[in-house]
């Protein structure tokens, strides 16, 4: 909570940064974090409500392989794994408690679809939390596309170890390198309102357009400790706690600002800092791991492919390859955005990452469907320069209904 007097310093912003979030981990964990828009099969555009999923959901727990159930603001149901020791363990794990989470649904009616970005509906907010109340204003400010990124996007996040203190730097600019790869190839965001949107990853498009001091890429070269630090203290307050509410800030007041300066409502203290760390939102985010979070959302099987083809940040023969592949397309955000593999120079690197991917998936613990549905993808996708938005928009064209599950499930496995 706020305090009269100031009672946190740059030096302690740093301290923190450096012992809790960068510290060194355990070699090769992999985590994920796989989000789906709950609809109904017989009306999909209706909204399953937030109560009843809960309470289905809650019935269910605790999920088999251990992973956990989260509900974004918008309804969006997330599976987040438990940090495994591999590839294998942690998809895995993931799919069985997926395909639990399904089975409770199915007798309802509800299915799980995994896409980017909601391509009929507008979003309705559920959670009524402080902190969402408070989110959504400070968008609404500025930012009205904050609506639609709360309420209307789903992702898969691919959490991978920061690495020991001298290989640390290096990880950090390899990934920040990928992302834009990452992004192109698993463009899945194509259609909103019911139309092409001009983009292949609408959902990375709607990020870039809100505020740029916690949603752009933080620099990808440096000491990592140093470029967190400074991208947290550089970014705008989103809002302040007080007792049980948070009021949002409609200033342009970052947290270096409110350190030095305070205001009406108090000096931040270590609590404040470590909510505001929780509201940025670059494509790579530091937690004590590095959070990949510009891959769209996926259908089975493809929600694998991803966590696959980050982890072999893991293997030393792939990175070798890999980190002269992507140097040339590591600031193309936008581009990879808007054109997915369509872009030649994205398209060539994807194909190059995929193959290094390939070779690598006997070296590092990958289990067969993963290693399968990798394989399958590359053909499917990369090999022909498109991501799954190509086939959302094959789709619209022939004038399918983007959320008829089954014509869904015939275009994307």
């Amino acid at each position: 909570m706020t305090s009269a007097t100031r009672s946190l310093t740059t030096a302690d912003v740093f301290d923190h940064i450096r012992s809790t979030i960068f510290t060194s981990s355990i070699e090769g964990r992999v985590g994920a974090e796989v989000e789906w828009f709950p609809v109904y099969e017989d009306d999909p555009q209706a909204y399953v409500p937030l109560e009843k999923l809960k309470g289905i959901i809650d019935a269910s727990r605790p999920l088999p392989c251990g992973g956990t159930i989260t509900f974004e603001p918008g309804g969006q149901l997330e599976v987040s794994s438990a940090a495994g020791q591999s590839v294998a363990a942690t998809c895995t794990a993931t799919a069985s408690d997926i395909a639990y989470v399904r089975d409770k649904l199915s007798p309802h009616g509800i299915k799980l679809l995994g896409v980017g970005l909601d391509p009929v509906r507008e979003g309705k907010r559920f959670l009524d939390l402080p902190r969402y109340e408070a989110m959504e204003a400070y968008f609404d400010a500025g930012w009205p596309e904050g609506r639609s990124m709360m309420r209307a996007t789903a992702s898969v996040h691919v959490n991978l170890d920061v690495a020991g203190i001298e290989d640390g730097a290096e990880r950090w600019r390899l990934v920040h390198a990928l992302g834009p790869t990452l992004s192109a190839a698993f463009a899945n965001s194509a259609i909103a309102r019911g139309k092409p949107t001009g983009w292949k990853s609408s959902r990375l498009a709607l990020w870039q357009a809100l505020d740029p001091t916690r949603t752009l890429p933080t620099a990808p070269v440096g000491d990592p400790v140093e470029v967190w630090s400074h991208y947290a203290l550089q970014a705008r307050v989103m809002f302040v706690r007080t007792g049980g509410s948070a009021e949002h800030v409609n200033r342009r007041m970052t947290f270096g600002n409110w350190l030095e300066d305070g205001h009406e409502l108090g000096y931040p203290d270590l609590d404040d800092l470590i909510v505001h760390l929780t509201t940025l939102f670059p494509p790579i985010r530091p937690k004590g791991w590095l959070e990949l979070r510009m891959v769209d959302a996926l259908p089975d099987p493809w929600w694998r492919v991803p966590i696959a083809i980050a982890s072999t940040v893991y293997d030393r023969k792939a990175v070798k390859i890999i980190d002269q592949l992507v140097e040339p397309t590591a600031d193309l955000w936008e581009v990879a955005a808007r054109q997915g593999l369509e872009n030649q120079l994205l398209s060539e690197t994807a194909q190059a990452v995929f193959n290094a991917a390939l070779d690598a998936m006997e070296r590092l613990d990958v289990d067969e469907e993963t290693a399968l549905a990798v394989e399958a993808f590359n053909r499917k996708f990369v090999q022909k320069g498109r991501s799954p938005a190509d086939e959302q928009l094959d789709a619209w064209a022939r004038g399918s209904s983007p959320w008829e599950p089954d014509a869904m499930e015939d275009t994307w496995t």
